[in-house]
């Protein structure tokens, strides 16, 4: 079974992620798989879906499918 993913509206999404400590973390890792399994899920019932974040699952953590861990992208400079 998957984890369900979320939709617009639910408080849940507005939950602020916890930083990544360590990508090897087992639990981590273990999250990271959810993540991919919802995403597949919803890609094969809907038919479309690039990505998903951890907060559409219920997970308070910053991890992707693709394991993209909150980057930090500093703002431009003039």
């Amino acid at each position: 079974m998957t984890d369900r993913v979320l939709v617009l509206g639910d408080p849940r999404l507005r939950v602020v992620c916890k930083p990544i400590q360590d990508v090897a973390d087992p639990d981590f890792r273990r999250e990271n798989a959810r993540l991919k399994a919802a995403l597949d899920v919803f890609r094969a019932e809907r038919g479309l879906g690039r990505g998903i974040a951890a907060p559409q699952i219920g997970i308070p953590g910053a991890s992707s499918p693709s394991t993209w861990v909150r980057a930090r992208i500093p703002p431009s400079t003039p």
